[in-house]
């Protein structure tokens, strides 16, 4: 679409702009398609496609240097703890996805200023993943919804997000046979996903 752009003649700035505006809604509609298969097909109970040893502390750490500069750039701290190895049976992309979905989350979310954290713990029998903030949260009463589809809560910015987020989190951590909580961090929210190690 942008070849045609640049080939058409030139354009009012309006026009461009409502082009522009287009664009954007159509990769927020495919973006949100795409989540719903992933969420249809962890759902569908197949078995997990292209399973392997995936070291989760070395993946957390992986992303949060990906991320640190979007967070630099918003003035927030985001850290990374892990233990290595704490290697799960599973599929990297999947569990690549559902830590982006959170340190995502905590980006748009945690005002300047705040900190998130993802820490990896190796335990006897699994792995767990706690991702932390000290943003806005989630109400106690809200946090059975949080991880149901398309539900989205006051503190959400204006027009972000398609209320997937959290929603494709449990439905991967179902698939890798792990469970997903959500607590206080007083202030803030705290993430934790455990894994079968």
């Amino acid at each position: 679409m942008d070849a045609l752009l640049l080939r058409s003649p030139p354009l009012e700035p309006a026009v461009h702009e409502s082009i522009e505006s287009a664009l954007r809604e159509v990769d927020h509609l495919q973006r949100t398609l795409a989540t719903l298969l992933q969420i249809a097909l962890a759902e569908s109970g197949a078995p997990l496609a292209s399973a392997a040893s995936v070291d989760v502390g070395e993946l957390a750490a992986e992303l949060v240097e990906l991320f640190e500069p979007v967070a630099g750039d918003k003035g927030l701290a985001l850290d990374c703890r892990h233990d290595t190895p704490a290697v799960v049976q599973g599929n990297r992309q999947l569990l690549a996805q559902l830590l982006t979905n959170l340190i995502e989350n905590g980006l748009k979310y945690v005002p300047a200023g705040g900190r998130i954290e993802v820490a990896v713990r190796r335990l006897s029998h699994s792995v767990r993943l706690t991702v932390s903030d000290n943003g806005p949260g989630i109400a106690t009463e809200d946090r059975l919804r949080a991880a149901q589809p398309f539900v989205r809560f006051g503190t959400s910015p204006r027009g972000e997000g398609s209320g997937l987020g959290l929603s494709l989190v449990a439905a991967i951590a179902r698939l890798h046979r792990g469970r997903l909580e959500l607590d206080s961090n007083d202030p803030g929210l705290k993430v934790v996903i455990e894994l079968p190690a």
